[in-house]
């Protein structure tokens, strides 16, 4: 279980609701529509460089993403230091039909903390960054620093509580 620290509002996403583990291809696919294994808290989603558009509630984004059978598949490099999430939104065509597109629209970044670029972001305070993953944004071009992005700070993983990154994720925003 991972808490999403930096994009609002406060999301947890539990890996073990995860399926379809390819150990050939390093990758597996997390349903975030069946309300398992993405959880979001109170507040809205808004983050004008990742996701431009007026803020939707927690609520309502879930409610989305339950009809929209949102799922994301995490493609890992070979030495599990970066992924590629793709977006698999039921209501796309086929994806080896929008080759580049896809490329270009629905692929998302994710860095282990230890190796990511610092960017211009301010990192969350107050968590334990051991075994974390961070999302920079590229938006403007790899060539850039991201100045924006977010972290999945893990909070309960197969060597127990982390009691940091679990108080963070009881706190209001």
């Amino acid at each position: 279980v991972s808490l999403f620290r930096g994009l609002p509002p406060p999301l947890l996403m539990d890996t073990s609701h995860c399926r379809l583990w390819d150990p050939a291809n390093r990758s597996l696919v997390c349903d975030f529509g069946s309300g398992k294994a993405l959880v979001g808290g109170p507040g809205a989603l808004n983050d004008v460089e990742t996701s431009p558009g007026p803020p939707v509630s927690s609520s309502a984004a879930m409610r989305l993403f339950s009809v929209m059978r949102y799922s994301v598949k995490l493609v890992f490099d070979e030495d599990f230091k970066a992924a590629r999430a793709v977006t698999i939104p039921s209501f796309a065509p086929s994806f080896t039909l929008m080759g580049e597109l896809q490329e270009r629209v629905f692929v998302e970044k994710l860095e282990r903390a230890d190796v990511a670029s610092k960017g211009e972001w301010p990192w969350p305070e107050g968590g334990s960054f051991d075994g974390a993953w961070v999302r920079n944004n590229y938006a403007h071009g790899v060539d850039k620093p991201p100045g924006t992005g977010y972290a999945l700070l893990p909070v309960l993983t197969d060597k127990g509580l982390n009691e940091r990154n679990f108080a963070l994720a009881k706190v209001r925003p």
